[in-house]
This record gives C-alpha cells, structure tokens and sequence, in this order.
C-alpha cells in the first residue's frame, strides 16, 4: 500500500436520522470527508479509503451544542462502530475554535458585567473563586441524548459548564452529609434528619420547646413514611437551631426562599474536551436476560469529559456572614465531594489551581 498523503473526497453514504427540516440543513454544513490513497499493484487508479471524519462545510464556528444535540448521523458501508468516535471529535474540533477566537473570555467579561450591576445593587459578590479540575469531571451524563450518554452544554454559548442549580445542589447536599455524620446514626436516618432541616419551624413555639414532652409531637411530625427520626435527632434541634437557621437562610425551604445565589459556573479562558470510556463487562446482566459471566462481551461506551481546566465560581447575597458560610461549603463540596456524575469513581473534584 502507498503511504502517501492520500485525497481528501466529500462522501455522501451517511444520513442524518433527524426530522426532515432539521437533516436538510445539517446535510448542507456538515460534510462526511473520506481520506484515499492508491492501492499498489492494483490497476485502473483503484484507491483505498484509509480515514474518514465530518467537517464542517462553513468557515464560521458551528455551535459545539448544536452539533453534539442534533447532529445524528448513521454511517452506512461498515463504518457504524466508529461512527461516535467521529461526531465527538468534531464536537471537540469546533470547541477548539472557541478556544482560539477567545470566545471564553467573552462569556466571563459579560457574566462579571452581570456582576457589578448587582454589587452596584447592594448585594455582596464573591467572584474570585477559581478551582481547578484535579481529573475528569462531567456534568449531565445522564439526560436523555440520542448517542446514550450526554453532557450538558450551554444552550446559548454551546460550551461545557456548571449550572448554578447543580452548584447548589452539591454544596447543599455536602452540608447534609456534614452534619449528619456527626450524629452517629444508621443511614435511613437521613431522610428524617433532611426533613428536619427543611421544615423545622423556629417561629412555631412547638419546635421551640425542650421538655421530653414534645418528643412524640416530634416524632410524628418529622417521620418519612414509617421511618421515626431517632432521639439523638431531637437533640440535635434542641441543641444546634443555628445549624438549622444557616441551612435554611442559604438553600432556602418551601417558605423562604435562599439568601444566597449560586451563578452558573463558566471556563477560565480555556476548556479542554477528552472521550472517554465506560466499559460494561456483563451487558446481558445488565438487560436483565443473564446472570454475570465471563462469556459476554464488553460493551465500550464512549462520552465526552472536560479535563484539565478551570473553572470560575461566583456567589451573591446580602448577607455577609450566608455569603461567607456559603462560600466555605462550596469549596469543601467541590474538594471532598465533587460535581457530576461518577463522583464516586474521582470525577467532578475541584480544588486550589495548582
């Protein structure tokens, strides 16, 4: 075989399993390319395709959320197990243009501009935290997505971020865990103890009281379905309402709402965008049509990760001591805990830049 540079040729076995407006309009920005070279010792200028990839046809950058939503191409002519591995990396190509164009600094310039309207508001801003990835973190693996695993990306901007929402959710769920540790209690007592920080009523006189009486008024009231909340739990009312009223003014409950705001957390000038694995070694258990064994086949299933990036957080409030409590439970959460999915297996930390 020649190992020559080969010819770069437009390919038309592809097709785009989208509604028809939407597969019309990819067909005319997205080109399947295939790389050919002669075959030696073959005549008739008979050529071999030795790579294939897609390419965007405009010179413009095509928004990276718009390709790994849309773009839905199934190759034809044996070429469907390398099919993802080639759409990921053009989703990886086209981030790699933001990059260049110096478009994430852009979305930080007008998140900050965002932020000095409310410092000029009264609200007290906490824009300086930058942590970086310490491994590989993704967010939104799970949503529903054509190509099975997902990632969230910005539906404006068509980058990888951290919603505020998934922000707040992590560091709220971090203070939970925090605290219950400490009480020495079986695990199904975090459902009683979540409760009670979410419904525990300082303004009620019941919730106010101390004697052994109130007990049972507590246990009926702070139970999950036939689950009672331990003793230990009651004194952790009588003992800790400021553990209480600090969860409560920062996260908020049904009857107030959060004193601090957990903004949507954007890359510091550059992403970087990997594929990576997980490899499922008992597929057929998993369906639910055979038990584990050594016989199945591994089923490789490739998603999109950030990796080696940092990231900028930014809280808001008017409240200095939320913002600052706030601010500390954010950094432990993302060290010891971890945004994401697969945060048991290291995904998703974040510490100091280092």
């Amino acid at each position: 075989m020649n190992k020559g540079s080969g010819n770069i040729i437009n390919e038309t076995n592809y097709k785009f399993y989208n509604p028809c407006e939407t597969a019309s309009i990819l067909e005319k920005v997205i080109e399947k390319k295939g790389k050919y070279q002669e075959c030696k010792g073959k005549k008739g200028g008979e050529k071999e395709r030795i790579d294939w990839f897609y390419k965007s046809s405009q010179q413009t950058i095509i928004n990276p959320a718009l390709i790994f939503g849309r773009l839905i191409p199934s190759a034809t002519g044996g070429d469907r197990n390398e099919n993802k591995q080639k759409y990921l990396d053009m989703v990886i190509e086209e981030n790699k243009k933001y990059k260049a164009s110096g478009f994430y600094d852009l979305v930080l310039k007008r998140q900050r501009k965002w932020l000095e309207e409310l410092k000029n508001s009264g609200w007290i801003v906490e824009d300086d935290l930058r942590k970086k990835t310490s491994w590989r973190l993704v967010v939104g693996l799970g949503s529903s997505h054509p190509q099975e695993t997902s990632m969230t990306l910005h539906h404006v901007y068509g980058i990888p971020y951290i919603p505020g929402s998934a922000i707040k959710g992590m560091t709220r769920h971090w203070f939970i865990l925090r605290e219950f540790e400490k009480q020495n209690l079986s695990i199904e007592q975090i459902k009683c103890f979540e409760k009670i920080l979410n419904e525990a009523d300082f303004g009620n006189k019941e919730d106010e009281k101390t004697d052994k009486s109130t007990l049972k008024k507590f246990e009926e009231k702070f139970r999950v379905n036939n689950l009672k909340p331990h003793e230990r739990l009651f004194e952790f009312v009588q003992k800790h309402p400021e553990l209480i009223n600090l969860y409560q003014g920062v996260f908020g409950t049904q009857r107030q709402k959060g004193g601090v705001i957990f903004f949507d957390s954007y890359p510091n000038g550059e992403i970087n965008l990997k594929v990576d694995i997980m490899n499922p070694h008992y597929p057929e258990y998993y369906s639910g049509t055979q038990v584990p064994a050594d016989w199945q086949q591994p089923n490789p299933i490739k998603f999109l990760t950030v990796e080696n990036t940092t990231f900028c957080f930014s809280l808001a409030s008017c409240d200095q001591f939320l913002l600052n409590s706030a601010k500390t439970l954010l950094e432990e959460a993302l060290r010891n805990l971890g945004v994401g999915a697969k945060t048991s297996l290291g995904y998703g930390i974040l510490d100091d830049m280092f």
